[in-house]
């Protein structure tokens, strides 16, 4: 049996033998066999030296942790050696952490650390440059719980009314509610908004902390200086970051919120979620019962701006404006049209709300031009059609009339909506008498029925230069014209006609009606309307107004002649002596607006030609290369008050300005008085800063 295993063994390892050695024991002596190719000998380097054992022998604590010499805590920052297990940072020169700050100590999360049980030799362990390349590092992810979001490697601090409290603690499992304020300036129903906004909130936030409800919110100032800061937060009950601290703009960044001249309000829950980016409306309308104001579900939908922007604007929407109305009536309202809006889901039709007054109601009410309370409208944006069901506005709201309303729109039964501004009494307007106001509804009347000759100004907003002074070449006597009337035609509170909108210019314009003639009285006009294609100027459309009229007066057979219809040289001379009015009015507006600009300086603080030209030179006014010249007469000496600049030289410094540039326009003289009058502050303020008296300085 012994023989018999020591055969089996001696079989496997002549195997073994056989395998490695490239062949079997019965082949040919290698010296016999035929030699196989050998690749050339590549040279490499040399293998580095090792080092040399330095001795070194490590301590040991007694409670048996290894002791790391020369190695110190970066966050503990004691001159003594790290005990236990060290970590050291693989991205940073020599930072090291022990067991205790590693926890606590904040760190980029991206650098990777290295765990270090045994200590290593002081002379191998002196690094110049980071231990890992910097390409390896941590992948941190975006999303953060919701109190991770308010802290920071700089900060972890809120202010709260008993004084300053830890993010980590004050944040802890509750849902938050977060406090944008606005930054820009507010008109009148903006601060009005903001106003019910906090006091809304107020109530909300106490009722729900008096019920012990995990809840809290936070204020994010954007103010422009403490003051305004110190002010807001005064009656505030909840939590503020501190004024000017980074985190508020990581935090906007992080929920994408721009400038804006509204308060924002978002909810997000302990997870770092957002649940409502625009909460503010919900909590107006409902209050703390609605806690914690989710986001719509559909199929109907609050009116707000991220709503109005991807939904309204573009496809048919059935919108409730009831702002200001009662409680009971804005549900009862809410309940009916929810119940239309169920079936018409995925119909490419979308439903909305608005029960407070917001620029985003505004906004629908001005393109719509409907002022009724409550208000049911149907708005197609991207055709410019609006349509208003008559039953419902101003009334009581119901489900059959609100279907039946949808169903005419989408049998294409609805008359569409025109907007057009109340007509003037008389169609006259008493402060520019040469001017005939044309409204939407009025249009037919006053210029496509005329018997005369019209010339229409479609403008939007405020008055343009160009058309008053056209306007009054036009009626002055000297300037024979026969049967023609000026209108003007204002597109932001009107409706242009689908024949106006025909001639595909963009507002502003001005057109000509050519009325023509009636075979029988019930026939309608068979007149002409064309556009001026020229640059909007008076001398520019007074040529034009020569070409049109009298190339279309010589075509009829009983003409008069052309001088009896429009002199053209007349009308030049006529808009010369109007230029020339208007710019002595104007120039007589400048000296006064000068004039009020110097007494409103402090006495003591009265203009140099030096500092003067300091300012206009940061500007790249034009009135600086004329005013070096008056340099050189006048002593450079600041501080020397004979040498401030009187109020003669002043008005007769501008005066001249004005004679080689000519008079200044309320823009820019506007312009002009903000930056001196802003400049004088910045100085100001800077004079009090360093606590010396105000040289005298124009600004």
């Amino acid at each position: 049996y012994q023989r018999r295993v020591r055969g089996t063994r001696q079989a496997v390892m002549d195997s073994f033998k056989r395998f490695f050695s490239g062949g079997n024991n019965t082949a040919a002596p290698r010296s016999t066999r035929a030699p196989r190719h050998q690749p050339s000998p590549v040279a490499r380097a040399p293998p580095p030296p090792r080092p040399k054992a330095s001795g070194f022998r490590p301590r040991y604590h007694h409670d048996g942790r290894p002791i790391h010499e020369g190695v110190f805590c970066d966050g503990c920052g004691e001159r003594k050696p790290i005990i236990g297990i060290r970590y050291k940072c693989g991205h940073c020169v020599d930072y090291d952490l022990c067991e205790k700050c590693e926890a606590e100590v904040d760190h980029p999360k991206e650098h990777i650390f290295l765990r270090i049980k045994f200590p290593i030799a002081p002379t191998t362990d002196r690094a110049s440059r980071p231990v890992l390349p910097q390409h390896m590092k941590g992948v941190v992810p975006l999303r953060r719980i919701a109190l991770q979001m308010f802290e920071s490697s700089e900060a972890q601090a809120l202010l709260s009314p008993q004084g300053t409290v830890n993010a980590s603690h004050a944040l802890q499992g509750k849902l938050l509610g977060v406090y944008v304020g606005a930054d820009q300036t507010q008109d009148p129903l903006q601060k009005q908004l903001q106003m019910d906004f906090e006091a809304a909130l107020q109530v909300a936030y106490i009722e729900l902390q008096s019920k012990n409800v995990p809840f809290e919110v936070v204020y994010i100032s954007r103010d422009d200086n403490l003051g305004a800061f110190n002010h807001h937060r005064q009656s505030m009950p909840w939590l503020t970051l501190p004024f000017g601290d980074r985190r508020c703009d990581d935090l906007l960044q992080r929920f994408g919120i721009s400038s804006s001249p509204q308060p924002r309000f978002l909810t997000v829950d302990a997870g770092g979620n957002t649940l409502n980016g625009e909460a503010e409306l919900s909590l107006l309308e409902y209050g703390a019962p609605a806690y914690p104001w989710l986001q719509d579900k559909g199929p109907l939908y609050v009116l707000s701006e991220n709503f109005f922007e991807g939904q309204v604007q573009r496809r048919p929407a059935v919108l409730l404006l009831a702002e200001g109305m009662e409680k009971h009536d804005q549900r009862s309202a809410k309940e009916k049209l929810l119940n239309v809006a169920k079936p018409f889901v995925g119909s490419g039709i979308v439903f909305g709300y608005g029960f407070v007054e917001t620029a985003v109601t505004h906004k629908v009410r001005e393109f719509v031009g409907v002022s009724s309370k409550p208000a049911l409208v149907l708005t197609d944006m991207p055709n410019n059609r609006k349509y208003i069901c008559e039953v419902c506005s101003g009334g009581e709201m119901d489900e059959i009339n609100i279907l039946n309303f949808i169903k005419q729109y989408a049998k294409k039964q609805l008359p569409p909506y025109v907007k057009s501004a109340p007509r003037p009494l008389g169609d006259v307007d008493a402060m520019r008498p040469g001017i005939q106001p044309v409204v939407a509804s009025s249009v037919q009347e006053l210029v496509f029925d005329a018997a005369d000759h019209v010339v229409l100004a479609v403008i939007q907003g405020d008055h343009p230069g160009w058309m008053l002074q056209v306007s009054c070449v036009l009626q002055a006597g000297p300037v024979a014209i026969r049967r023609v009337r000026f209108g003007e035609l204002d597109s932001s509170c009107n409706d242009l006609d689908p024949r106006l909108e025909e001639l595909g210019k963009p507002v502003p314009f001005v057109c000509l009606y050519k009325p023509g003639s009636k075979l029988h009285s019930d026939e309608a006009s068979t007149g002409e309307l064309c556009v001026h294609t020229g640059p909007l100027e008076p001398l520019a459309i007074l040529h034009w107004l020569d070409l049109e009229l009298n190339n279309q007066e010589e075509s009829e057979e009983e003409a008069a002649p052309i001088e009896d219809l429009f002199d053209l040289k007349t009308a030049e001379e006529q808009l010369q002596v109007i230029e020339e009015e208007a710019n002595h009015e104007l120039k007589k507006m400048n000296m006064t607006a000068f004039t009020e600009m110097f007494h409103a300086l402090d006495p003591a603080a009265q203009p140099t030609l030096q500092q003067l030209l300091k300012c206009l030179q940061q500007e790249e006014s034009d009135e600086a290369g004329e005013l070096t010249s008056l340099l050189s007469k006048v002593d450079q000496n600041n501080s020397a008050p004979e040498h401030a600049v009187s109020l003669e030289q002043w008005l007769q410094f501008w005066s001249d300005m004005l004679d080689l540039q000519g008079a200044l326009s309320p823009e820019d003289l506007s312009d002009l008085q903000r930056l001196f009058t802003e400049t004088n502050r910045i100085e100001s303020e800077e004079d009090e800063e360093v606590g010396r008296s105000p040289e005298p300085s124009l600004l």
